[in-house]
């Protein structure tokens, strides 16, 4: 009795912290010290028992690399600041290293998490109407507009893991297969509306697999490769019919083209254009000759000051005053805390994703492919959206890893 009662508590503790982290997430704070307090009583009351993994030895020692290098940082209150938004590198591991020893109920935590992530995008449609009806501008019904709590980058990720929730969920007794379909159209529908040029092709790579994977079960390797064939037919017609992410495209494709000429005129020659996909390659670019002179890191909060001073002296002074980070996380970590900062992040993806396909574990799987995709395109473990979500949502899923999720 008292178990099943710790259990309840426990998975609601979870659910409220799903809830901030998507919906409050200035509030966040409080969700994570509920769930500490009913992770401490089930410690004391030996409801818990200890179950820790290499993947919280990972996110911990990458908190203490950040902790370490905070002795080179040329701005300790910043340094400091980063070192709190990052505490979730410490808590979440902790956390979740005790188990429940009866486990989970891992589809109220799924609900919960669809539910959530339904109403955030109900919101930024709410939002979106708000800004159409004050000035009738097409454009308040995507990107910022309608992603108003989390930046859009981060939003379609939350949409795209909640459509494998939704069909994760399709063996409940009121979920019937049409309400999924229903619902993994809306959640589509959402991720469009950011426009996010990487969650639309995560949300394709995702819809590709599973595609393929019902294909193959269904209709054998023929049928299978033919549907491979077809994805390159799909994601061209999704580029040529949208005209926001045609140009997007377009855009950088022709910046790739012209930064693979030559490096050097590229950076010269684009003082006046400081699109997404010029300042991105710029910005890469800057930071991979930062990395080249200090492979062993600058220090932690250093990036954005070494950044500004790198561009000012290429002359890209415009480019400077956005004070922008260098929209890849991969990047940003080596440059800052060095390679060994940059192995971890690499180490925390594959972990989980081999951990994942050892289990057949497709939420954990996509949820680590998720990270370790946009962490190409965006400094997405800078921002406390990808922060908390990111380190709550793997050692929570690993820890639990095991559980029956395999039959979506």
């Amino acid at each position: 009795m008292i178990l099943k009662r710790f259990e309840t508590y426990y998975v609601g503790a979870i659910c409220l912290l799903i809830a901030t982290i998507i919906l409050l997430p200035k509030f966040v704070v409080l969700g994570i010290v509920l769930l500490g307090i009913v992770v401490i009583v089930g410690i004391t009351k030996k409801l818990l028992v200890f179950k820790p993994s290499f993947l919280n030895l990972l996110f911990i020692l990458l908190y203490l690399i950040y902790l370490l290098y905070v002795l080179y940082t040329r701005d300790h209150n910043l340094a400091v600041k980063y070192l709190e938004y990052k505490l979730s590198f410490i808590v979440f591991p902790i956390l979740f290293s005790f188990s429940s020893k009866s486990g989970v109920n891992l589809k109220t935590i799924a609900f919960v998490f669809v539910l959530s992530t339904l109403l955030l995008g109900v919101l930024g449609i709410f939002n979106s109407a708000i800004c159409y009806l004050d000035t009738h501008i097409t454009t308040c019904w995507m990107t910022g507009f309608f992603s108003f709590i989390h930046h859009p980058s981060y939003a379609s990720v939350y949409f795209s893991i909640s459509i494998l929730c939704i069909w994760y969920l399709k063996s409940i007794r009121f979920w019937s297969k049409m309400i999924a379909i229903i619902l993994s159209f809306i959640f589509i529908a959402f991720i469009l509306l950011t426009l996010s040029l990487a969650g639309i092709l995560f949300l394709l790579f995702m819809l590709t697999y599973f595609a393929l994977r019902y294909v193959f079960k269904r209709f054998g390797k023929l049928p299978a490769l033919i549907t491979i064939i077809l994805f390159p037919v799909a994601l061209l017609s999704i580029i040529t019919f949208e005209p926001h992410i045609k140009w997007e495209f377009i855009d950088a494709k022709e910046k790739a083209f012209d930064y693979f000429k030559n490096p050097s005129d590229f950076l010269k020659n684009r003082k006046d254009d400081y699109s997404g996909s010029n300042s991105r390659l710029i910005l890469w670019t800057v930071t991979a000759q930062g990395i080249n002179e200090y492979p062993l890191g600058i220090g932690t909060a250093n990036t954005e000051e070494f950044l500004n001073y790198k561009l000012r002296e290429i002359g890209l002074e415009e480019l400077a005053k956005q004070n922008l980070n260098p929209h890849n996380q991969y990047l940003q970590t080596w440059l800052e805390v060095g390679v060994f900062g940059f192995l971890i992040i690499l180490a925390i993806g594959i972990s989980s994703i081999i951990e994942g396909v050892k289990d057949r574990n497709f939420i954990l799987i996509f949820t680590s492919f998720a990270l370790m995709f946009n962490m190409l395109f965006e400094s997405i473990l800078q921002r406390q959206s990808g922060i908390v979500f990111f380190s709550f949502a793997l050692c929570f899923l690993m820890l639990y890893r095991k559980k029956e999720v395999r039959n979506m």
